[in-house]
């Protein structure tokens, strides 16, 4: 059987290295470009050269794609379609999951559904036979002019199944995932749409044991580079309360010096909960507020959790001695200026550590359906890495000025400005959505007043 070699191209997900330890498990080679090809950041991604192809010599260049390197990627394959049209063009990842008609670009030859291990071990099998591969679940092939577009194969349920990622392609500041799947429907993240897509509806783990032998291999991989701390990525990491109960103890029994960080729901918070994050050494935890005012985070972004959830939420971990990360996000469609204060009036409330966000309206969210419905964007927007954390919707200018200008004050919102510059004025009159010409705009008031008598700056 011959040794199919794949390239990878692409994101900086983690996709493409479980589809590698999954390949090499099985006889094939996986490469990664030269300097950084799957350096896990977004948009910056070493170009295919001659070089790359004549040293690498792939049967199968595969480009896992974001909607932000949707274009960088679909370019990189124009090229090698152009420069060696013998090799075979796959991509996959979120963007071509929610949006398998991409097919129709000539220089893409399949396009993968959800998961890609099972279906690319499957490829590549009958690629080494010369078998017709036309048929296989998940996959959308190209066949002349024709496109054969497959079923979503079955998911792998049992994860362990699937080797660790080669750490040694990727920073040891990465961290850890432990499972799959997210069982919410924000509006504003596109996994609702993967999920139906792929007919994977069901959030998996690993074992624990599994995840602490990963654990033990990055410290022998990354060693004082791994340090004392490490990240656990899953979205939604506080879900399964008995797979918690069982894997943290263990944790800090086989590493009582790790320090670790989280990202959950506010409805996932509870005394128990936080005494166990606090006993296995978790420092800080990163919640999903998004919005101040309840209309835009329950029927807008559909978070569908309420005020007090999130304040209990938040001053249990700090009883339990953890930082508190507030993810929000600014300029959602049918959000006014009022809106967007009572989030930065809530920021300060709680004096979390903000990480802002600029609304963006992915493909395959309800958030750009939406924006489409009103006229927002246009209804072939691509988001790309130069438009990502930018206002793309067609807001008049002054509705854009002042998005921009409370998303750079929010970070300093837990500072001792009074709170009053923040609450009394807007632009837009409540009821009839038009300026108020007696009132002096946020922005003129906030640099005059607040920064002045604050900061000493203007």
């Amino acid at each position: 059987m011959k040794n199919i070699r794949i390239v990878f191209f692409g994101s900086g997900s983690l996709g493409p290295l479980w589809i590698s330890s999954f390949l090499r498990q099985h006889g094939h080679t996986v490469l990664f470009p030269p300097k950084g090809g799957n350096s896990l950041q977004m948009g910056q991604f070493p170009a295919l050269t001659h070089d790359v192809i004549e040293a690498t010599n792939p049967d199968l260049i595969g480009f896992s794609c974001l909607e932000s390197n949707y274009i960088s990627c679909l370019e990189a394959a124009r090229w090698v379609k152009r420069e060696y049209p013998g090799i075979l063009t796959i991509f996959g990842g979120v963007y071509p999951t929610i949006r398998p008609e991409i097919i129709r670009e000539n220089a893409i030859d399949i396009v993968c559904i959800g998961e890609g291990e099972r279906p690319m071990l499957e490829l590549c099998m009958r690629l080494s036979k010369n078998l017709p591969y036309h048929d296989i679940p998940s996959l959308h092939v190209k066949m002349n002019s024709d496109v054969v577009r497959n079923e979503p194969g079955n998911p792998i349920e049992n994860l362990d199944e699937i080797p660790d990622i080669p750490r040694e392609e990727i920073s040891p500041y990465f961290g850890i995932y432990v499972g799959r799947g997210c069982p919410y429907s924000c509006s504003f993240c596109s996994w609702a749409k993967v999920r139906e897509a792929s007919r994977n509806h069901k959030l998996r783990l690993r074992s624990p044991r599994r995840v602490l032998d990963e654990i033990a291999r990055m410290h022998e991989i990354y060693g004082n580079a791994f340090g004392s701390f490490m990240k656990i990525q899953d979205d939604t990491f506080l879900t399964d309360k008995d797979w918690l109960a069982e894997f943290l103890p263990a944790l800090h029994k086989e590493f009582p010096k790790l320090k670790y960080s989280c990202c959950t729901r506010v409805n996932l918070v509870n005394e128990e909960v936080s005494t166990l994050l606090e006993e296995t050494g978790c420092s800080s935890v990163a919640l999903g507020i998004e919005s101040g005012d309840e209309k835009v985070r329950n029927e807008i972004l559909k978070k569908n959790i309420t005020l007090d959830q999130i304040k209990h939420a938040v001053s249990l971990l700090y009883k339990h001695n953890m930082k508190v990360c507030g993810q929000w996000i600014l300029g959602v469609p049918g959000e006014d200026i009022s809106a967007m204060l009572k989030s930065m009036e809530l920021h300060r409330e709680l004096k979390d550590v903000a990480f802002t966000h600029i609304c963006t309206p992915y493909y395959g969210t309800g958030i750009r359906e939406m924006a489409i419905r009103q006229e927002l964007i246009a209804p072939d927007l691509v988001i790309s890495a130069g438009t990502y954390n930018t206002i793309v919707f067609n807001y008049p200018e002054e509705h854009k000025k002042m998005i921009k200008i409370i998303y750079a004050l929010f970070p300093l919102a837990t500072m001792p400005i009074d709170p009053s510059y923040l609450s009394n004025y807007s632009y837009f009159d409540r009821h009839h959505g038009q300026r108020d010409v007696n009132k002096p705009i946020l922005m003129d008031h906030i640099f005059e007043k607040a920064f002045s008598d604050t900061l000493g700056i203007v």
